[in-house]
């Protein structure tokens, strides 16, 4: 029986033979990494630090907070923020003054900054003409600028502590503003005016990208160079469609003209708390 076990074992290697056979040696170390085996691990490790990477950037893509506002404009609230941001350079309120100076007289004064304020109200001008060329009538627009007015409740409360009625206070606003917007007037501009016989060949045609723009019927163009008389709520301003006009001097074409589910108010949405 001795001699069958003998060769039993001298037939299946021993164990020596069996602790080949099982991949280590006496001293207990694991085989060395293949080389196919090598490269698939760092391929592995490079795909997963790359998917990292783009999870990183990506993601906050999908959260909310990081879309800001401008992502959602439509093109009249980026152009009622343009015609702003050039209105608060022609107009806006120093470090020294509580008051905006445009607001304090429409005579125009001889000054060290006058020619400063007549190239920014030129700038501004030209802003709001491109504003309405853009906006008042095209071939495939959704939507078309009917009316274009302004508003100051600076300018409303200004007298308050006068005790003079609101209803009057509104009055003088509403008059004030009516001059101060006319478009064109040398006081403001100085050597700077734009003709009019020249905004529809600056403003219309074929832009390229842009849709084509139409020109400005002459009947907008009479009345924005002329007081802006049409008062609508606490706002002065004129209708910019060729075919309408309020019912009185002073009415309000919006309102007799169309229905409240055609009306949309366009806002500058850069307006500061102390400027709304």
């Amino acid at each position: 029986e001795k001699q069958e076990e003998a060769l039993e074992a001298d037939k299946t290697g021993g164990p020596a033979q069996a602790q080949k056979d099982s991949g280590g040696d006496k001293s207990g170390a694991p085989k060395a990494e293949t080389r196919v085996g090598k490269k698939l691990s760092d391929m592995t490790t490079r795909r997963v630090i790359i998917l990292v990477l783009v999870m990183l950037f990506c993601m906050p893509q999908f959260t909310p907070s990081s879309n800001g506002i401008d992502e959602f404009l439509q093109s009249a609230q980026y152009g009622a923020d343009a015609v702003y941001d050039k209105w608060r350079t022609y107009c806006g309120v120093n470090a020294s003054a509580t008051f905006p100076w445009c607001l304090q007289s429409l005579d125009a004064t001889s000054d060290s900054d006058s020619q400063k304020r007549q190239v920014n109200r030129a700038w501004f001008e030209r802003a709001l003409l491109n504003f309405i060329y853009q906006h008042h009538r095209g071939v495939d627009f959704a939507w078309q600028l009917f009316w274009v007015g302004v508003n100051s409740t600076v300018l409303v409360d200004r007298d308050a502590s006068m005790g003079v009625p609101l209803v009057d206070r509104l009055d003088i606003a509403q008059d004030y503003l009516s001059d101060l917007m006319e478009l064109n007037q040398e006081r403001f501009v100085g050597p700077y005016e734009f003709p009019e016989s020249e905004w529809d060949l600056r403003f219309t045609g074929p832009g390229g990208w842009d849709m084509t723009v139409l020109p400005l019927s002459g009947a907008a163009k009479a009345r924005i160079t002329q007081p802006w008389l049409e008062r609508c709520s606490s706002f002065v301003g004129v209708s910019i469609q060729p075919e309408v006009a309020a019912l009185q001097v002073t009415g309000c074409s919006t309102h007799s003209e169309l229905r409240c589910s055609e009306r949309e108010l366009t806002a500058p949405v850069r307006l500061s708390p102390s400027e709304e």
